[in-house]
């Protein structure tokens, strides 16, 4: 005959298994230092827009990304966009995706066509 196992390690590893890890209650913000995208935060630190403009194509683009999705270019420059665009569509937000916006809900998020951007749309959270 063979002895029992020990059971009581067992329940003690299985109940720490499943304590509850702390929620992180803090938003989750941009990486304002990425590379790709230094340039557009730093401009709306001065309250403007600016989108990545192809040297080969001239098409914008935003997000910022590596290359151009229209030639596949890697070169670009930094230009300005207007601040003011259109309402293209909307949605009020009832359950939080995130602990931090718990609090929030509900909530209005937006994504606004910008004027002469091409029709480049950004989504944003309206304020």
């Amino acid at each position: 005959m063979s002895a029992a196992p020990d059971r009581s390690q067992a329940s003690s590893h299985r109940s720490a298994k499943h304590e509850a890890t702390p929620v992180n209650t803090s938003p989750p913000l941009p990486n304002v230092e990425y590379l790709e995208h230094k340039a557009f935060w730093e401009a709306t630190r001065n309250r403007r827009i600016e989108v990545q403009k192809c040297t080969q194509c001239a098409s914008l683009r935003f997000p910022p990304r590596p290359s151009c999705t229209r030639c596949g270019s890697m070169e670009h420059a930094w230009v300005e966009v207007a601040t003011k665009g259109t309402l293209f569509s909307w949605t009020v937000t009832h359950v939080a995706m995130h602990p931090a916006f718990a609090s929030a809900v509900p909530y209005a998020v937006a994504v606004v066509q910008l004027s002469g951007g091409e029709g480049m749309r950004m989504l944003g959270r309206v304020v």
